[in-house]
């Protein structure tokens, strides 16, 4: 992941409240 990634994935989950919705949302895996 580039740096630009990380703070995208960080702003998501803020905004959603939880990694596990952050990550359906950016359909990143969970493994």
């Amino acid at each position: 992941m580039s740096y630009l990634d990380n703070i995208r994935t960080f702003v998501r989950v803020y905004e959603l409240g939880s990694m596990s919705a952050a990550g359906r949302d950016l359909r990143i895996s969970p493994a």
